[in-house]
């Protein structure tokens, strides 16, 4: 866990800080906060995979659908971080 979840979680907080510090995220935001809504996002998706899988016959192994959660996911939080 430490090498690899906090690790990503610090990786991804200096991006959004220095995205922050030269004027790219809208201005209020927290890296912080993004951070973890991000991370929680993604670790919520890989959480419930088999219930979708069972459910919904979707699944992040299958790489169509993992390529299109990644593309709407960045398209959900990038363009409602990006100062405009």
């Amino acid at each position: 866990f430490q090498e690899t979840f906090v690790k990503i979680f610090e990786s991804m907080l200096k991006f959004f800080q220095d995205a922050a510090d030269d004027g790219f995220l809208r201005p209020g935001l927290d890296p912080f906060i993004i951070c973890n809504v991000i991370m929680g996002s993604v670790n919520n998706a890989v959480r419930m995979d088999q219930v979708c899988k069972c459910h919904f016959q979707i699944s992040l192994a299958d790489e169509a659908f993992r390529q299109k959660f990644l593309s709407q996911l960045k398209s959900l939080f990038g363009y409602g971080l990006l100062k405009q």
